[in-house]
């Protein structure tokens, strides 16, 4: 009986060797995905639409994601792209799978417990400790680095978020140090003013030089002053700061005129009929940017409330800089909790219930755009070592959740670049935030100031 059990087991195991392979197939993505759990594999920049400049705004990914209420930090989204026809209305919606799907697998056994962590960008390992007090390297700060003043950058709960999407190599002070431009003993190349190679930081090398603000088409009530703003960059780097004559935009249904003192031109844009709602194309507007750059100005930030896109396919992009030519452009226009934008067309919202100190809100959002990108354009590069206004961010929430303070590592290189008291900076910042009723944000600076006293 054994000998018989033994023959039928090799003569089946015969027939399984010699017969055809059943061929593999896969599920069509389609098929399987739904706009509430899609995943997404890492993109490229030149994806995001931010490869073509020098600088990359980090914000400006989001172009092709959107939030049916930008509320929710862990918001999963089906990334779409939208195919627009000449005249730029919306001829319909394809979903655009990033992944592919396997045959479905079993379900997991009670031993091994379902995966629930959104894991990091392939390649990407989060600094230790250690590794982050070694990237201030030799620079003496003047306070003890405090694991809970400053913790570590939060790890990703969310597909979208910076850390799941780019493997991002960060940037430690003396790498900062052999990288930066500015504090190089050559003129910065497209600089028009004087020059001083002895200097040893940024104010005493461009003694006449300063950061530029230009509001770009008429700004609400309720929106931001620039004046304020401009009061806020000034304490955050110690360097002077102006704000210039507001850039008219004269807009007449699909024509976008804007008037600058080099003369009027048109502008590029897409308006949805229906909606009402308009689009500036932003390759143009930083064209007119750099023809109208200071001979005085490190770099030229304009700012407006118009909505902002890149490339056909975009949502909308919060704004791009180009770092050759010391300009960006940035828009707030959907830094307003009042609005919930629709995650498919990007010609549609509708109004949020009533949020609680909304232009505190917008105001705060504006104040972290501004000194994060113009960190960008100094030589700065997004920070992975602590929770830091210098993190990138993969949406809109997450840049919300962002913290407005410098970890010690960016603190360094913005107090070489500067060459700033790091205790008249925090005194000025927080007279900046007691004023301004940001009670949360003065409170850290104070224990900062008196971690520096002690």
């Amino acid at each position: 009986r054994h000998h018989s059990l033994l023959l039928m087991i090799i003569y089946y195991m015969i027939i399984i060797y010699y017969s055809p392979h059943q061929p593999s197939f896969s599920v069509p993505c389609e098929s399987l995905v739904d706009s509430d759990s899609a995943r997404a594999d890492a993109r490229t920049k030149e994806e995001r639409g931010c490869g073509a400049v020098p600088v990359i705004s980090d914000i400006c990914h989001t172009s092709k994601s959107g939030y049916d209420d930008v509320h929710d930090m862990h918001a999963l989204l089906l990334k779409t792209t939208q195919n627009v026809n000449k005249s730029g209305d919306v001829s319909q919606i394809s979903s655009r799978p990033f992944f592919s799907c396997a045959m479905p697998k079993a379900p997991a056994t009670r031993k091994k417990a379902a995966a629930t962590s959104v894991p990091y960008a392939r390649g990407f390992r989060p600094p230790t400790r250690k590794a982050a007090q070694a990237a201030i390297g030799k620079f003496q700060l003047p306070f003890a680095v405090d694991q809970g003043a400053f913790p570590a950058m939060p790890a990703p709960a969310c597909e979208d978020d910076w850390l799941a999407q780019y493997n991002e190599e960060g940037q430690t002070f003396g790498q900062f140090l052999d990288q930066c431009p500015w504090i190089s003993g050559r003129k910065i190349k497209g600089l028009k003013q004087r020059f001083v190679p002895s200097g040893n930081s940024l104010p005493s090398r461009y003694p006449d030089g300063r950061i530029y603000l230009v509001a770009l088409g008429d700004f609400p009530s309720d929106a931001p002053a620039l004046e304020d703003l401009r009061d806020y960059v000034n304490r955050f780097y110690c360097l002077p700061t102006a704000v210039l004559s507001p850039l008219q935009l004269r807009c007449d249904r699909k024509r976008v005129d804007i008037e600058t003192p080099a003369g009027t031109t048109s502008l590029e844009n897409r308006f949805d009929a229906a909606s009402g709602h308009r689009q500036l194309a932003i390759g143009p507007l930083l064209a007119e940017l750099r023809r109208n750059v200071p001979s005085d100005a490190l770099c030229l930030i304009a700012l407006t409330m118009q909505d902002l896109y890149d490339t056909p396919p975009d949502l909308f992009v919060a704004g791009m800089a180009a770092g050759n030519h010391h300009v960006g452009v940035f828009s707030l226009f959907r830094y307003d909790p009042a609005r919930i934008f629709s995650c498919e067309f990007w010609h549609k919202w509708r109004p949020a219930p009533p949020v609680p100190d909304r232009s505190q809100l917008i105001f705060a959002r504006g104040c972290k755009l501004l000194v994060h990108e113009i960190a960008h354009l100094l030589g700065i590069d997004h920070c992975i070592w602590y929770a830091c206004c210098m993190n990138g961010s993969g949406h809109l929430a997450e840049d919300y959740a962002q913290p407005m303070a410098l970890c010690p590592v960016d603190l360094a290189k913005l107090q070489t670049l500067c060459g700033f008291d790091i205790a008249q900076r925090y005194q000025g910042l927080q007279d900046f935030f007691a004023a301004h009723g940001m009670a949360s944000e003065a409170a850290w600076v104070q224990a900062r100031l008196a971690a520096i006293t002690a």
